[in-house]
Formats: C-alpha cells, structure tokens, sequence
C-alpha cells in the first residue's frame, strides 16, 4: 500500500533530520544511497579508510589462519615422526597465529587511533525532537 502525500513528507522530514543529528547512523542504513551521493569529501576519505582496514583486516585472517593451520601440521608431524622438536616448532607456530588473530584491533578502535572522534550527543537531538513531536500530536 503506498504512503498518503503527507505520510511521505514526514518521512522526508524524519529522513532529513536523521541525516542531520547522526550522518553516520543515518548511512548505515542506506549504504546504496550514500555510495551513489557523496556530498563531504571528508565522508570518502573516511569510506577509503575503512575499506584499507577492511582489506587488511582479511589479509591478517587469512595469514594466521594459514599460519594455524601450518603450526597443526607441524604438531602433528612432530607426533608422527617422533621429533619433538617440529611438534614445538609447530605449537610456538600455531600459539603465535593466535595471538595475532586475537590482537588485531576492530574497526572502531581503529578510527579512534586516527584521530576521529565519536560524536558528542546534542541534548536537542533527533530523539528529543521525535518524542516532542509525539507528545504534541497526542495532545491534539
């Protein structure tokens, strides 16, 4: 069932004040509309960021899983052919893999380091303008 005129205006209304309070929040639910319309250049810069770390994020994944992986192998070759030394070899491999996996840092800890700050709440924000607005159709 299509909106009512008025209903697609206070969405535009909803979708421009959103857009306004929390760009962020805003783009993370229309990904298609913000790769298509680009309108800081601060916005691209900070999208290239994310996709580098992204990219190395996989590339860190993949080399410590590999690197599991190679460890286990050891490990078990060093049981097989009764040489403790490869199946130490193969644990301190297998131990380091895992530490890196579990040291690479998230992608918002990241940010921070860069210098990007998380946006301060404005006390007139896009909730408190919603919830003033309710309060004002209920009392019609």
């Amino acid at each position: 069932m299509p909106l009512s005129a008025e209903e697609q205006r206070r969405l535009a209304e909803l979708e421009e004040a959103l857009s306004a309070d929390d760009p962020d929040f805003a783009r993370s639910f229309s990904r298609r509309a913000s790769a298509t319309r680009r309108s800081h250049t601060g916005d691209n810069a900070l999208e290239q960021r994310r996709l580098r770390h992204r990219r190395a994020r996989r590339r860190q994944i993949l080399i410590g899983s590999v690197m599991v992986l190679l460890g286990l192998a050891g490990v078990i070759g060093g049981a097989v052919l009764h040489s403790g030394v490869l199946g130490v070899v193969g644990f301190a491999i297998m131990v380091v893999a895992v530490g890196v996996l579990l040291s690479m840092p998230g992608e918002g800890a990241m940010l921070r380091r860069n210098g990007v700050r998380q946006r301060e709440l404005n006390p007139e924000s896009f909730t408190a303008r919603m919830e003033e607005r309710w309060r004002r159709r209920q009392s019609r």
